[in-house]
């Protein structure tokens, strides 16, 4: 028979077609009428509802005529018969149910039409054989946009593979179970009620909150299915070659984080099902004290906390230049409802006086004539007769006042934050800024050390949908006894509760309101110094190094030193330590030998290197090794301070001290140290330290430059003179001294002493010492005659070519003047030293210090030493400068070079890679920019609570700065 028949018409002939929300609403009404007349087989009775005639009209109505008549012997499912009228009662809800559908018809097309038009889509690469390419752009231009309803509709037809799987149904099935179990929860039913009360607390533009952003992040495809692969129980759904198990399943291969993540899942879903209130707090109430103080009525809870801080306003928050609203939150998170004479206003209702507006069981305003509050922000099916001001909030009938508190989102705190924040978080690859995850990914070692395998328990309370028995997680733990993070929060909580912390908030407070232009140039300042040290990737040191270490230590012990600190940063004030940028940024450049200049002992330095009485000015050459005469001025003279800190100066053994101009007289003597005093009556030369005793040559010489280094002279005829006959003459004076050695002699305001020529004290000038201790007595004037002979000779008897420095062996000796005031308790010189051949300090360092003639230095340093010696802690600058010494040169630093002590060497970590880095900072405007905000500093006042009642308010204050 089927032989006998035409063939099949194989042309067909499409219906027209709508739109897509015509075809969806086709589709819905189908699917709607199908389950509301589940006896209509053909759908007859509502085909005509769902779908236009040729003339383009719809029926309004269910066509009764064809649906089948009620079956009086009908049964439901059990079995049991369903009476006439509960079949009459079902149909004609099903009929009302499709009229309702009918009289939306036309909004809801139009809905979807404006949803989803007819517009040109940018279209994937579907056809591309790497399934993970699929998202590109088709390699075809042709094909490179289409119809985003076609697009759709191919969407929704690849998506049935994903119920094939079952991908779909055990979404849409979680999802009943999670409506389900709201549905069954009081709890939830209620807090969905009053979330959905909350309508209108942010404008329309801002409804989405933070989702907004995140679903226009450009990159959210990749982040996610980044995240996806890591995190879900299939990390490679396209792997071309899978493996399969002995079912033909696919085996899955877990994300590498998805037993991390999976346990995450489990702990947080414990700890929400085992989570409690927690109990009712009063009122929170804050005053002012005298101190400016704001002084809480109780203890702010987390959110409070976190909600004062980062919703705290200021106009110079954030860069809006207008302002951007959302409504302020009460204590319980609803709109909090503005006050009029410290009472709720009509229409709202305070039955209970605590100051808030009432709240119903659906999280709604009660209002006291029952109509419905306005909205604090307006939305459809709103009060839309509310007066609204510019920025769309409620106000009152006089068109300005806000019926609410509302929260100025441009100039908060959080906006300033995440402005600032943002550059944390650049996605360029190329600008190698990921710095938020490089800290996320560091902040391991701050969490302590963990079990390394999941073996730390924690037993939660019984699942009752689970069993009877309690409910054990097991996880990898981290071990709180050795988390830095916590170490740094108790060290916070210390530094928060120490009495000066007010203080120091409110001077911080003061200095950012009235001084932020000082903050912002020392910022930018920073800024720039960010951008030198960019340019210098060749400056490192190894990640083993113990620098910073060193470094922070001695920091710690000056913080416990009280008022240094503060001193130190006081110095910066000083006009003076504006010269230190060029100072220290000239050494650190620079690597010119500098000298005395024999023909003017007492003149300007000469440079060895040009020549010339010119400052260093021959750069370093960056391409060379940097040892021996390429080292910086900085460089060493960081070594020549740590050669003579801890070393102790003496005259040498069988010392003779050639004094001239005797108590102002033409007579010149020899001085000795036997019963008879003159040498020339052939007396025994003094003894070693027996004239003169500096226990830390260092100390002495940075003490030197404050004019506080004082030289005591232990023999009493160095001190009194000489005693004829009981007529007393000869007491030493500066002015005998200076014309004794020739040094500074002439010229005491700049080469010789602090004190006046007749003073019998004697401070020198530390270009005194720099002329005492590197005259160089084995080839300058060593003749009678010799321009600067008189210098030779008297330093050739008294001390002898060399001194001894830290790189040599430690000596003590019996002191000869134990009674003398600057002997120490244990009748001993410490400090002395037994050198090889080249540990000489003269040898180990010469032509250095006088580079510190230059730039000013000794008046830049002043400040900053007056600091550490009003706290007799001029050794915590030592010790800063034996820390850099210890790091400061790198693997070409000879073993001389390299030597800390006569058994110890530094570390070759290489701090002098970052001269370049250092040099440049300083010649920013970073000192400039920190002698302004210190001067600042110094001048701003707070008052500091000195008395306070049992409640923790200032009673009594006093101002300082």
């Amino acid at each position: 028979m089927a032989a006998c028949t035409s063939d099949i018409n194989t042309a067909r002939t499409p219906a027209a077609r709508g739109t897509l929300g015509v075809e969806t609403y086709g589709v819905l009404c189908d699917r709607i009428g199908a389950n509301a007349f589940p006896d209509d087989l053909t759908g007859a009775s509502f085909h005509a509802m769902c779908h236009a005639a040729t003339d383009g009209t719809y029926a309004t109505t269910v066509d009764t005529s064809v649906l089948p008549p009620m079956d009086a012997t009908a049964t439901d499912s059990q079995g049991n018969l369903v009476p006439l009228a509960s079949q009459q009662a079902s149909r004609t809800a099903s009929i009302t149910r499709m009229k309702a559908l009918s009289a939306h018809r036309v909004d809801l097309v139009g809905a979807l039409d404006a949803t989803f038009p007819a517009t040109l889509v940018p279209a994937l690469d579907l056809t591309n054989a790497n399934p993970e390419k699929s998202c590109g752009t088709p390699a075809d231009p042709s094909l490179a946009q289409a119809k985003l309803t076609s697009e759709l509709s191919d969407l929704l037809g690849r998506m049935t593979k994903l119920y094939d799987d079952g991908t779909l149904p055990q979404a849409t099935e979680a999802l009943g179970r999670l409506m389900n179990a709201f549905g069954a929860s009081t709890e939830g039913k209620t807090a969905l009620s009053h979330f959905d009360a909350r309508q209108g607390y942010r404008p329309q533009d801002l409804s989405l909150g933070a989702i907004r952003p995140a679903v226009g992040y450009p990159a959210l495809r990749d982040l996610a299915n980044t995240a996806i692969r890591i995190l879900s129980a299939d990390s490679d759904p396209y792997d071309p070659a899978p493996k399969y198990n002995a079912k033909g399943d696919r085996i899955l291969v877990p994300g590498s984080a998805y037993a991390q993540w999976s346990s995450l899942l489990a702990a947080a879903h414990e700890e929400l099902r085992t989570a409690t209130a927690d109990p009712a707090v009063g009122p929170l109430t804050v005053q002012t004290d005298l101190a400016g103080r704001p002084v809480p009525s109780r203890a702010r809870g987390d959110l409070e906390m976190m909600s004062s801080v980062m919703f705290a306003q200021d106009p110079s928050f954030g860069t809006s230049t207008s302002p951007s609203y959302i409504v302020q939150r009460d204590s319980r998170g609803y709109a909090s409802v503005a006050l009029s004479g410290g009472k709720v206003p009509a229409p709202f209702v305070d039955s209970d006086g605590d100051g808030l507006a009432d709240i119903d069981a659906s999280g709604h305003f009660v209002t006291g004539d029952g109509s419905t509050p306005p909205d604090p922000f307006l939305i459809f099916g709103g009060v839309a007769a509310t007066p609204r001001d510019a920025f769309g909030r409620a106000v009152g009938a006089d068109g300005t006042t806000p019926l609410y508190n509302y929260l100025d989102t441009g100039h908060a705190y959080t906006a300033a934050m995440l402005e600032d924040m943002s550059g944390l978080f650049n996605p360029d690859p190329t600008a190698n800024h990921e710095t938020m995850m490089n800290a996320l990914a560091g902040a391991y070692v701050l969490f302590g050390t963990r079990d390394g395998s999941p073996k730390t328990t924690k037993t939660y309370a019984a699942d009752p949908a689970r069993g009877p028995s309690p409910v054990t997680l097991t996880y990898d733990a981290f071990h709180t006894d050795d988390a830095a993070v916590l170490d740094l929060v108790y060290a916070a909580g210390q530094v928060l509760a120490d009495p000066s912390a007010d203080a120091l908030l409110g001077y911080t407070s003061n200095l950012l309101k009235t001084d932020i232009g000082d903050i912002a140039r020392l910022t930018g300042a920073a800024l720039d110094g960010k951008a030198i040290a960019d340019a210098h990737p060749e400056a490192s040191i190894p990640a083993t190094s113990t620098f910073w270490d060193e470094l922070l230590d001695v920091f710690a012990q000056m913080a416990a030193e009280p008022g240094l600190l503060e001193d130190v940063l006081r110095s910066f004030a000083d006009p003076n330590t504006l010269k230190l940028a060029n100072a220290y940024g000239s050494y650190a450049q620079y690597l010119d030998q500098i000298s005395y200049d024999p023909a003017n002992m007492n003149g300007p330095t000469l440079n060895l290197t040009t020549n010339d009485h010119s400052p260093p000015k021959t750069l370093v050459d960056r391409t060379k090794p940097m040892t021996g005469l390429n080292r910086s001025d900085l460089y060493r003279f960081i070594a020549l301070i740590h050669d003579t800190n801890g070393v102790a100066a003496c005259n040498k053994d069988g010392a003779v001290l050639h004094a001239r101009d005797v108590g102002g007289t033409s007579i010149d003597l020899d001085i000795c140290g036997g019963s008879v005093p003159v040498c020339s009556l052939d007396s025994t030369p003094f003894s070693e330290c027996q004239i003169f005793k500096i226990d830390n040559l260092a100390l002495f010489y940075l003490d030197s430059i404050i004019g506080k280094a004082s030289l005591y002279f232990r023999p009493d005829i160095i001190r009194n003179g000489l005693d004829i006959v009981g007529y007393s003459f000869g007491a030493s004076t500066v002015d005998t001294i200076e014309a004794s050695s020739m040094i500074g002699y002439g010229t005491n305001d700049t080469y010789g002493f602090w004190d006046d020529t007749s003073s019998q004290v004697f401070r020198p000038r530390p270009q005194y010492l720099d002329r005492l201790v590197f005259f160089n007595t084995l080839t300058d004037s060593t003749q009678s005659g010799d321009t600067n002979y008189t210098t030779n000779h008297f330093l050739t008897d008294l001390q002898g070519p060399y001194f001894g420095t830290a790189a040599c062996a430690e000596r003590s000796i019996p002191d000869p003047v134990p009674t003398a005031p600057d002997a120490l308790p244990d009748g001993m010189v410490h400090g002395l030293r037994t050198c090889d051949d080249g540990d000489y300090l003269q040898q180990r360092d010469p032509n250095t210090i006088f580079t510190w003639e230059s730039f000013s230095f000794y008046d830049s340093m002043t400040p900053l030493l007056n600091a550490y010696s009003a706290h007799g802690r001029e050794d915590l600058f030592l010790s800063m400068i034996e820390v850099l010494y210890r790091h400061w040169g790198d693997k070409n630093a000879s073993a001389s070079e390299c030597k800390v002590t006569a058994t110890t060497n530094c570390s070759k970590d290489g701090v002098d890679t970052y001269e370049p880095i250092f040099s440049g900072v300083l010649a920013t405007d970073a000192i400039p920019a920190l002698n302004s905000l210190a001067t600042t500093l110094v001048n701003v006042s707070v008052p500091t609570c000195t008395a306070s009642d049992a409640n923790g308010v200032c009673t009594t204050t006093t101002s300082g700065n």
